[in-house]
């Protein structure tokens, strides 16, 4: 199904609670925002359990935006993450937040 980018209605391909003007991020799960077991097969029960997984939705100038279980957050960059990155996010020390591989990616040509 083709989306309309210059009208930006993606009310056929998204979720209903999405597209009804609630806030996605309060209602997001990890498997809404992409969670495979290819990510879980990277961590351990007691990492899961001390550093839950969040996923970055936007990078600015110096802050990262991340959205996980009940976590929409800003902070600082962290060197070498980008959009689409899994982080295993450590509250105390943001800067100690573990990067998981990537499945894929994307580089542009030389």
């Amino acid at each position: 199904m083709k989306v309309d980018p210059m009208t930006g209605d993606y009310s056929k391909i998204l979720p209903s609670d999405v597209t009804s003007g609630a806030s996605s991020c309060q209602r997001s799960t990890l498997a809404t925002l992409g969670w495979e077991p290819y990510f879980a097969n990277q961590i351990s029960v007691d990492e899961l359990a001390e550093t839950p997984p969040v996923r970055i939705v936007e990078v600015l100038r110096n802050t990262l935006h991340i959205i996980g279980e009940g976590i929409n957050e800003t902070i600082a960059t962290h060197s070498g993450a980008t959009v689409g990155d899994w982080l295993l996010f450590d509250r105390e020390h943001p800067q100690s937040s573990r990067i998981l591989d990537r499945k894929s990616l994307l580089k542009r040509r030389a």
